[in-house]
Parts: C-alpha cells; structure tokens; sequence
C-alpha cells in the first residue's frame, strides 16, 4: 500500500469516527447513557495501556535525541538522558548515559581498581541491549579488582577515537585500553562526516603518505524531513505503534522470507568493496587511511605508558553463511572473486607487522552462527544478547592468556 493510500486512510477514519460517535447520539438517545459509558471504557482502557507499553515497551525511539553536538568530536552522549531505544521486533528499552556523556555507570576514581577503558561505536555503546547485556558489563563480572570503563559513542570513526583518547586518558589514566574497530562501516566513517552531527574526518594528500584530520564547524544535527501526517496522534501512539508492528509481523511472516528481507535491508552491501579481492584505488586509500589511524592511536598510547589492544568486530554478513552466500548469488557476483575475512586478514596482517596488539572476534562468532545460533539482531545488524556474550568471553579469555590482566593487576 502506497504512503499516499495510507494517509488518505488515515485521513479518512479521523474524520469518520467523530461522526460515527455524533451520530450514535442523536440517532440512539434512549441508548446515550450506555453509549457514554462504553465510549469511557473504551478511552479509559486504552490509557492505561498507552501509559503501560510507554513505560515497560516503549515503540517509539529516541536515539537521535540522545546525542548533542561537540565542537571536537562532533557529537556526544548528552549528559545523564534516559531515552528509548526501539528497534521493531528486536529491542524495546530504556538506556541512560552518565555525568560524562556514557553509557555507563558515573567514572569514580578508585586508586584500588585498575580501569580498561573501552573505546568504538555502537559496538561499545551497545544501545540494542540492555545495560547488563553490554559485553563490557558483562566483563566487569568476571574479575575482580578491574573497573570497565564503556566509553562507546554510536556512530565514531577512529578520527573521533583518537580526539576522544586524547581528551580523556589524562582524565582517566587507564591501565589498559581496548578500541573496537568496526569491519563494515569504519573505514567509510573515517573518510565521511555524515551522521546525526558532522563529524571530523581524514584528508589524504595525492601521494597518500600524509593525512591530515578536517573538523567540520556545523552545529545543526541532520533535519528528517517528514511527512504532516507524522504528527497526527496515531503516530505518537505507542498502543497504535505495538498493534500496528505485531500484524506487520503476522503478515511478514508468510509472506517474505526472513534471510532474503535481511539481505535486502543490508542497502549497498559495503561487503562488495572490503571484500573484494581485487579492491579498487579508494577502498586502498582507505585501508591506508586507517593503518595510519591505528599507528596513530597506538603511539598515543605508547607515550603514554599504556598498553592498548585492537579488536575487530565483523559484520552480520560477514560471520552468516546464509546472508554471505545469498550476497554471492547476486546478480553478476563472482564468489572467486571475494574473501569475507579479507579486511580482517589484511588488518591482523598490518598489525604483526607494526608490533600492534589486535584480537580479531570473527572466529569466536562464525563458531556460534555455525552451532545455529544468532550472535547479531537480525534486522538492526549488532550484537544481540548471545553475541555480547561471546564477545564478552573472547575477550576475557584473550587478556587473560596474554597476562594483561595479571599485568595490570600488579
């Protein structure tokens, strides 16, 4: 059904029931006390599910409310904001970031605690799930002594990471840092300042050996146009938005298959540029790009004393074997011509070279999607529960077998 049907519709029935309800007055008056009664019933039942669902399965997000512009970095977590994080049929709750603009706990300093602050995007910040579900709370169980420090804003390139490190490692003084490198969009975010806010991004000179970062000086966050109809009280509705969703669901259900809408919603498959063997002279640069990032990163760490480890995150696409090979079915896809750990490799590659510490977590992940397990949401493409919890172990295991716990625990 075309938007232009839908609202027409919707039009329609704001205009249809005040009539119906006159109506039933001035045709049924011996009935207008029953009809007044049920009328209250009817509105009385649905606020106090409208208050319900807004305050136990809140259906309308407030991501982009969350965030405030920073002349550094670009944006930031607004301080201490409780808002609704809704992605349908996936995730219905609340977050709430710190006196510091995290999604954490407020940062106390406790000279009897070690810090490992934990640096990326969304993939640290881990909004799709609950505080306790976030793989770096998870890790603050699993050893005593240690204070995890979630430092994750959505949406950050390594540019924003290393002014973020900048910033606030002589606010922090971490014993250890762990920056999460994103496979499927980081290397574009580290060329692009498009988001919510303008971000600072990376300028590559002709001969690709020199790099300077470009601050971008716009305040106004991105304006999503839309349509009049948006503001009509339907769509503020959380009651309308939970009945509307479960038959969006029920007809979905037989009448698309789920791998095939996953793959669809994944837009232009940034896959098919990282992935290639044979990958063309801009996803080049942009491999050059962030080696020179992590080089960067990695010596502010250095002069300042602190060890820093490098994990990369993969893409859905990547660890799934449906959706890989359903990419590889594409029209004009040469599946010779593709490797889906070819990024990784290349990174980890890099890094042995470099002398750079880097963990990459495609392998603990494919392991789970082979046992049958989901690891990402399907349709918001992060860690769901299971994979922050895989994460969670993998890196636990890891600092644990190389003796950076114990290090730091000394």
């Amino acid at each position: 059904m075309s938007v232009e049907i839908k609202n027409i519709i919707i039009t329609a029935i704001y205009i249809i029931i005040p009539v119906l309800i006159i109506g039933s007055f001035i045709f049924f008056q011996s009935k207008r006390k029953e009809i007044f009664i049920l009328l209250l019933s009817i509105i009385s039942t649905s606020i106090i599910l409208e208050l319900m669902i807004r305050h136990y399965y809140p259906q309308i997000s407030e991501h982009d409310a969350m965030f405030e512009y920073d002349s550094t970095l670009g944006w930031k977590f607004k301080n201490k904001k409780v808002g609704a994080i809704v992605y349908p049929g996936e995730s219905h709750h609340f977050i709430q970031t710190n006196s510091d603009g995290f999604r954490d706990k407020d940062f106390v300093n406790n000279d009897t605690l070690k810090k490992i602050m934990f640096i990326g995007d969304s993939f640290v910040s881990n909004i799709s799930v609950s505080h306790n579900n976030t793989f770096t709370e998870l890790l603050q169980g699993k050893e005593k002594g240690i204070d995890i420090l979630n430092m994750g804003v959505n949406g950050y390139s390594q540019v924003q990471e290393y002014l973020l490190m900048r910033e606030w490692i002589p606010k922090i003084q971490p014993d250890l840092i762990v920056l999460m490198v994103y496979i499927r969009n980081d290397f574009d975010d580290n060329v692009d300042s498009t988001w919510i806010y303008s971000r600072p991004y990376i300028s590559l000179n002709q001969a690709c050996d020199t790099m300077k970062i470009v601050k971008t000086k716009n305040q106004s966050p991105r304006i999503i146009k839309t349509s009049a109809f948006k503001f009509f009280f339907h769509q503020k509705s959380h009651l309308y938005l939970f009945v509307r969703l479960r038959l969006k669901i029920a007809f979905r259900k037989y009448l698309q298959n789920r791998s095939i809408s996953v793959l669809n919603d994944l837009g232009n498959a940034p896959e098919l540029e990282f992935c290639r063997i044979n990958y063309s002279t801009d996803m080049n640069n942009k491999f050059i790009i962030m080696e020179k990032l992590l080089t960067e990163i990695s010596e502010l760490a250095e002069n300042e004393h602190i060890p820093i480890l490098f994990a990369l995150a993969p893409s859905n696409v990547q660890t799934c074997d449906s959706l890989w090979n359903s990419l590889m079915n594409s029209a004009n896809i040469k599946p010779i011509e593709f490797d889906r750990q070819l990024p990784n490799k290349k990174l980890m590659a890099f890094a042995k070279k470099e002398g750079l510490i880097m963990l990459d977590l495609y392998s603990y992940l494919y392991a789970e999607t082979q046992k049958g397990n989901q690891v990402y949401f399907a349709e918001e493409h992060h860690w769901n529960d299971l994979g922050n919890k895989t994460v969670a172990n993998a890196l636990f295991n890891y600092l644990k077998r190389t003796q950076y716990l114990k290090q730091i625990s000394n």
